[in-house]
């Protein structure tokens, strides 16, 4: 946890906050290395989501959801982030604009609660 936090630090220190991208892969960067902390047989999953959305609320006043749907994805690129950081970026973009879309949608047609 010590290492996780330090890190953490040092990246937000260099972090250019002016750019969207940096700050939801800073956030994406957080969700990952605390998954990689293997404390839980779960893979921390719930939690790093929770981190990486909080840090998204206090930055863009925005969160990701990981869709069901996509969980499988989720996993594989989660897997994969050692060999290829770009397919985990990606795969979170992709589901942020997902996530995005869907509450455009919501909104556009005046539903407060979907589900």
């Amino acid at each position: 946890m010590n290492t996780f936090f330090q890190e953490s630090i040092e990246n937000y220190k260099k972090l250019d906050r002016k750019s969207i991208k940096n700050v939801l892969e800073f956030g994406y960067d957080l969700h990952l290395n605390f998954v990689k902390i293997h404390a839980f047989v779960d893979w921390n999953w719930r939690t790093a989501r929770l981190i990486m959305n909080i840090w998204l609320l206090y930055a863009l006043n925005n969160i990701d959801i990981v869709y069901f749907t996509n969980r499988q994805e989720y996993i594989d690129s989660l897997e994969n982030s050692a060999k290829d950081i770009s397919q985990y970026y990606n795969f979170m973009h992709k589901n942020f604009l997902e996530f995005k879309d869907e509450e455009f949608e919501l909104i556009s047609n005046n539903i407060i609660y979907k589900y």
